[in-house]
Formats: C-alpha cells, structure tokens, sequence
C-alpha cells in the first residue's frame, strides 16, 4: 500500500515543496520522477504506434505489389494467347479471300470464321474491361516507352526517319503501365 507524505523545505515557501510518495518498498519517488515516467512511457507508446502504422503501410504496399505482379502474369499469357486467336481469325479471313476469288467457301469454313470472329470479339472485350488497350504503332514517331525497335528500314517517300513503319508484335497497356511494347520496324 502506498503512502503520501508532504514535506516541505526549510523556506516553507508553496512553490518550493516537494511531493513524495513511498513506494511498496519503502524507497521514496518524487512527483517529478513519476511524471518523467510517465511521458517516457507515452514517448515508448507514441513509438510503438507510428511503427505499426509504418508495418501496416508497408504490408498493403507489399500486397499491392504482388496483385500487380499476379495480374501482369496472367495478362502476358492472356495476351499471346490473344495474338494467336488474331492470327487465326486473320488465317482464316484470308482463306476466304482466295476462296472468294474462285469457287464458293464452304459452309464448314464459314462456320469456322464466324466462330473464331466471336472468340476474338469475346476476348477483345474482356480484355477492355480489364482496362487493357492496345498501343497504336503504325504511323507514330517512335517512341521508347511504347516501342521496341526490331529492324529498321529505308524511310518511303515522305515518311520521316523515326516513323513506325509497320507492327511485328501488338503492345499493350493498362492505365500508365505498359503491360508489353511493341515490337515494331522502324524507318531509318
């Protein structure tokens, strides 16, 4: 049990006193020395309390980082799987092509291009509804965020150096990311 015991200093003067408290044992504190405690103790807590935020902050970013890292994933593989339905429905376009030159297609080959048209389609809007948009190429300067040079070309007439001449590999972006450049030929 604790014991107050107010002493005061030979001058008797109020703002001179000194308060004390004896402790469970025996051993006197002062007032002073509590209240140092006590803000050392709210100074260790204020601490612990910006570190956690500092953990919490830095877990969400960590988390953050691995969906991006997930999502980028998934979408490079969805992407050239995307490359080869284009290719097939282009395939099958210029079937058609040589087919309408000649005789009549086949309704086994109509059949086969509308149904890759709709799986094309299909993909191409869920792709932006993920937020994924191509990166327009053909005609644009080059550019080193966006592009990736593959081969160069003498420049055609009127066509400045530096001009994206034609797309070898579709690129992607999402929001300000760039999911993949394009791989693209270049007029030299």
């Amino acid at each position: 049990m604790m014991e107050s015991d107010v002493r005061g200093p030979q001058s008797g003067a109020p703002d001179e006193q000194a308060s004390t408290t004896v402790d469970g044992d025996g051993a006197e504190v002062t007032v002073e020395q509590l209240q140092a405690d006590l803000d050392a103790v709210r100074q260790q807590l204020l601490r612990t309390a910006a570190d956690f935020q500092n953990f919490r902050r830095r877990a969400a970013q960590e988390r953050e980082s691995l969906v991006a890292a997930g999502r980028q994933q998934m979408l490079d593989l969805l992407l050239d799987l995307y490359d080869d339905v284009t290719r097939a429905l282009e395939s099958v376009r210029q079937q058609d092509d040589t087919s309408a030159a000649g005789a009549s297609p086949s309704s086994n080959q109509e059949s086969l291009q509308r149904g890759v048209e709709l799986i094309h389609h299909k993909f191409a809007e869920a792709l932006r509804q993920l937020g994924v948009e191509p990166i327009e190429a053909v005609g644009k300067p080059f550019d080193v965020e966006e592009h990736e040079a593959v081969m160069q070309q003498p420049a055609p007439e009127g066509v400045p150096a530096g001009t994206v001449l034609s797309e070898v590999k579709k690129g992607y972006r999402m929001g300000d990311r760039i999911l993949r450049h394009a791989k693209v030929v270049v007029a030299s």
